[in-house]
């Protein structure tokens, strides 16, 4: 009886017989861009937050001034700094 053994090169078949590089490369292609087709999905579902955000800035915008108008007008009766700085060089040029 006799034995013959067959040696396999795997590496050989699996090139011979798998997807080529360009099967490949195309399909990378179609996964990134559904990639970005659900990126715009889930953008789009989250409208709302872009909603309170833009409601937000426009909130802080209008009411920023009305603060500091505020503010600003109950410190008026002290004097600025640059008054205070004024009359100390007067003072020191009198001396």
């Amino acid at each position: 009886m006799v034995r013959e053994s067959l040696d396999v090169d795997v590496a050989a078949v699996a090139r011979l017989n798998g997807d080529s590089f360009w099967k490949r490369a195309w399909e990378g292609i179609q996964y990134g861009w559904q990639f970005i087709l659900d990126l715009l999905v889930i953008l789009v579902t989250i409208w709302p937050l872009y909603l309170l955000v833009f409601l937000g800035l426009i909130i802080y915008r209008v009411i920023k001034p009305l603060m500091n108008k505020l503010f600003n007008d109950s410190s008026s009766t002290k004097p600025s700094k640059d008054v205070k700085k004024d009359q100390m060089n007067s003072t020191d040029d009198n001396a």
